[in-house]
């Protein structure tokens, strides 16, 4: 087997050096006129989107300054919910389904513990 010399490694590296600026997912676009719709949720009274369309119903929201600025934190022993229309009043979607991108922060603060699943000599769970 040939084992490849320091030059050949110094080659291989300039090589693939120039791939990460070629091959690389696309990024958030600079300005926000191809958004359909975008929650930055500073407004956490009424939870208005950032083109001020208001939610249909809400309930039991709160907020938090997770991430890049405010999160929409939904963390109740209750049912909670923010809901929007798909299609706004004035002809504007709010979500299309046959192309397109969804960005946003997941932060989950559930906790588990580990449960052991006994077998019985038969093979059934117990």
């Amino acid at each position: 087997m040939k084992t490849f010399t320091w030059m050949r490694w110094l080659i291989l590296c300039v090589l693939l050096c120039p791939l990460p600026r070629l091959l690389h997912a696309q990024g958030i676009p600079p300005d926000n006129t191809n958004f359909l719709t975008s929650w930055t949720f500073f407004d956490t009274n009424s939870w208005h989107t950032d083109w001020d369309d208001a939610p249909i119903s809400f309930t039991n929201l709160s907020s938090s300054t997770l991430g890049d600025g405010t999160a929409l934190v939904l963390s109740s022993p209750t049912f909670a919910c923010l809901r929007y229309k798909v299609t706004e009043s004035s002809g504007t979607n709010n979500i299309k389904f046959d192309n397109g991108t969804v960005i946003l922060w997941f932060s989950p603060a559930w906790a588990s513990v580990s449960q052991a699943v006994l077998v019985q000599d038969n093979g059934v769970a117990s």
